[in-house]
């Protein structure tokens, strides 16, 4: 393996494109709505003796839930912030950005990882590093890297005379992390936005909001955030940002009914949808199921006992082999199943007229 051509790979693509990433970082305003950046501020805010007593991050969670906004929170303060606290040796710290993308652009055999991590750990040494890994493949580069890198943080929390390292891992769950990796860093497990999350967002984002006032008048935006929260259940920040840059934009062309506008632009669909020929209202069927419970609940005339014994009883099935046949089943022959098949087509129907308004 060329050393030079490592060395290449660490200086022109990795270095380099780190650095024009950090500048765009730190040029630009993060929205921190959902509190996760000073969280981690506050986190990192200690002497430099506890600080390193700290390996790392784990941030998980699904997409466009804030794991990036959070991770280069935490980022900025350690490559800019924590020079002013109490670090006596008053140095910031170094950040490189690692993902699969990098590393299997040079990678072809697993067993080169190694080479590659260390030779890029020892580029930085005497030197504080904030290494950020994302987006790593459940592969055999994928897990080598893990695995190694989870040799390399156990090390140098071991050994004083090295510089800090500091890692934090952007992944959408901790599964494919090595626990010998997870068992050092902080785990921060990241949600999609709850009602009061969604409204500090909405009110956030200031085009939308300065727009909305514009056209509709200030005291119509709290009452059309709090429709565009009670319609946005289970939506994701980045989902929610970009609603409310249609609407924007919906507004400034002269766009009228900006509700329902806003229901186009919901990454899903209220009602259940499926492939055959049903579209039943889930609200209609649970009231359904519930007057069938009720009628369950009611005690039944007690039958004539028979004289005669059954040869064979047939088989009740298994809590587990009903939740199979009935998550097999779509949603009009689960209805059929419950109701009447005349039941299921009243509430395909409504459901339909429903759809379309």
């Amino acid at each position: 393996m060329d050393n030079e051509e490592i060395t290449k790979w660490i200086e022109d693509e990795i270095v380099y494109q780190s650095q024009e990433r950090l500048y765009y970082l730190f040029s630009e305003e993060r929205d921190d709505s959902f509190g996760w950046g000073n969280m981690l501020k506050a986190q990192l805010d200690c002497p430099a003796e506890i600080l390193r007593a700290k390996s790392g991050l784990l941030i998980v969670g699904e997409n466009g839930c804030g794991k990036h906004t959070a991770a280069y929170n935490a980022v900025e303060y350690l490559c800019s912030g924590y020079a002013k606290s109490e670090d006596p040796e008053g140095a910031q710290y170094e950040c490189v950005f690692l993902s699969s993308l990098d590393l299997e652009a040079v990678i072809k055999d697993f067993r080169d990882v190694y080479e590659y991590l260390n030779a890029l750990l020892d580029y930085f040494e005497g030197k504080k590093l904030c290494l950020v890994v994302e987006d790593i493949n459940d592969n055999e580069i994928g897990k080598e890297f893990y695995r190694r890198l989870g040799q390399f943080v156990c090390m140098y929390k071991a050994r004083e005379e090295l510089a800090h390292l500091y890692v934090i891992i952007i992944a959408e769950d901790e599964k494919n992390v090595p626990s010998v990796l997870r068992e050092r860093l902080t785990l921060c497990r990241l949600l999609t936005p709850n009602p009061t999350a969604r409204l500090n967002f909405l009110r956030a984002q200031y085009a939308f909001l300065s727009t909305v006032k514009e056209y509709l008048g200030e005291e119509s935006t709290d009452e059309l955030c709090g429709e565009i929260v009670g319609m946005t259940e289970g939506t994701s920040y980045s989902q929610l940002k970009d609603i409310a840059a249609s609407a924007e934009l919906y507004l400034r062309c002269g766009g009228e009914d900006i509700l329902e506008f806003v229901k186009t632009q919901l990454p899903f669909k209220p009602e259940l949808e499926r492939s055959d020929n049903s579209a039943i209202n889930m609200q209609e069927l649970l009231v359904q199921l519930a007057g069938i419970k009720a009628q369950s609940a009611e005690p039944e005339e007690e039958k004539p006992k028979n004289d005669f014994k059954v040869a064979q009883k047939t088989a009740e099935p298994t809590r587990e082999e009903m939740n199979d046949q009935i998550g097999n089943m779509t949603g009009f022959e689960l209805a059929a199943d419950l109701f009447s098949k005349e039941e299921a087509e009243r509430l395909v129907e409504k459901g339909r007229k429903l759809q379309n308004g």
